[in-house]
């Protein structure tokens, strides 16, 4: 990964709840983030070491616009290439992992499910986020959430490549992370279509709710705000 080497040229070694946004360079961004309540969940959130910020939409996909924490993409992105589960990793790097895929063969026209690189005893199971499944420091599929507040066109102005923007508004504080997310499901449970998608997900589903990730009813590693099958 560049990081590592930027990294060990500058003399510091990354930290596994570093924030990493995995973006294009002709995008803009017009807000700044509150890093630290998304940090805290990363390190101590439901799901938090397997947490992305996707952008599966109408508007664009998340090969546009990712986040996630270093550790996350180093396990569950570069890992898995580098331990050659190359659906696993393509997969994870287009926004899909679990969420928008689930435990199906295939997610997409392009895309086959992340599963087929796990063992085949974890598709019996409702979730694949245990130790049988996704043992410790292992590359598993990723869990993908959407802020809609923070992923839509605003950050995308591009005519021809050129990029025209307007001078942005100075914000008092930065944008939190961890609110007002919708959440990705593979099952339509009181969900609804996400919109049009480039790639033709055939299993695409949003909550009709908004949530926020370090509420009382999720804290911590034993409690999630998933339903099932999600």
């Amino acid at each position: 990964m560049a990081s590592r080497f930027a990294a060990e040229y500058q003399h510091f070694v990354p930290h596994a709840l570093s924030f990493v946004i995995r973006t294009r360079f002709d995008l803009f961004y017009d807000t700044y983030f509150d890093l630290v309540p998304i940090t805290a969940y990363f390190e101590s959130g439901n799901r938090g070491e397997y947490l992305g910020f996707g952008q599966e939409a109408v508007e664009s996909q998340s090969d546009y616009y990712m986040m996630t924490s270093y550790g996350a993409y180093a396990r569950h992105l570069a890992g898995a290439y580098e331990r050659g589960m190359y659906v696993l990793a393509r997969s994870n790097g287009w926004g899909i992992g679990f969420s928008l895929c689930g435990f199906h063969e295939s997610c997409s026209r392009e895309i086959k499910g992340p599963s087929l690189d796990l063992s085949p005893d974890c598709r019996t199971k409702g979730l694949p986020y245990d130790n049988e499944c996704c043992p410790a420091n292992e590359p598993c599929m990723m869990t993908f959430v959407r802020g809609k507040k923070y992923f839509g066109k605003s950050f995308i102005q591009r005519t021809n490549h050129t990029l025209k923007v307007s001078p942005s508004s100075i914000h008092d504080t930065g944008m939190d992370l961890t609110k007002d997310l919708t959440l990705y499901c593979p099952v339509n449970i009181q969900g609804k279509p996400c919109g049009k998608s480039g790639t033709k997900l055939r299993y695409h589903h949003c909550s009709m709710e908004t949530f926020k990730l370090n509420s009382k009813r999720n804290s911590g590693k034993g409690k999630s705000l998933w339903p099932s099958g999600c």
